[in-house]
């Protein structure tokens, strides 16, 4: 019993034949996991060519409309600030004066105005300027020519007949055998 290995001793055999009954268990599972993944990409195809010019003119309008709300509220803070400033130039007479100067021409013979800036105009006195609101951020860049190529009619008719043409693969390469017309029997 030397030249024996303990496999062949116990009657154990190293070569693994596969039965014809698991080999036919197994085609289905593969033709059903190809027919899912080309039927994927097929379905994924449809889905960029229809919703991506949809999602993109969606971002595009949200972006436009949050751009506008901004501008509507930075026009509000000066619309506060210029009533600020009416209300105090009521009560202040020191305010008044200092307006009055800021706007040119107008100067007192008891007083003297110095230059500002250089270009004759003054600054108007108690005038602050709001901070202005955060814009939105635009739609991504790729987003927009994206969308600008996919919905173009000759784009979109080539990538829908792309869509079907795969389907129609999936389909006619996966399909079982029994469903063939003058397909051989397997044994």
């Amino acid at each position: 019993m030397t030249g024996q290995s303990t496999a062949h001793r116990h009657g154990i055999s190293r070569k693994r034949t596969r039965s014809p009954e698991g080999l036919k268990d197994l085609g289905p599972r593969v033709g059903a996991f190809g027919f899912c993944v080309i039927g994927a990409l097929a379905l994924a195809v449809v889905a960029a060519t229809v919703l991506v010019p949809a999602y993109a003119s969606l971002l595009a309008v949200r972006y436009e409309r949050e751009s506008l709300a901004a501008r509507n509220a930075d026009m509000a803070a000066h619309l506060v600030a210029g009533q600020r400033m009416v209300e105090a130039a009521q009560q202040d007479t020191t305010f008044i004066q200092r307006l009055a100067l800021s706007q040119g021409e107008f100067v007192p013979a008891n007083r003297r105005v110095l230059a500002g800036s250089g270009d004759g105009q003054l600054a108007t006195p108690d005038v602050v300027a709001p901070t202005p609101t955060l814009r939105p951020a635009a739609p991504p860049r790729w987003l927009t020519t994206a969308a600008f190529r996919l919905s173009r009619p000759a784009t979109r008719r080539g990538l829908l007949l792309l869509s079907a043409g795969l389907m129609l693969t999936a389909a006619v390469t996966f399909a079982p055998a029994s469903t063939r017309k003058n397909a051989p029997s397997s044994v």
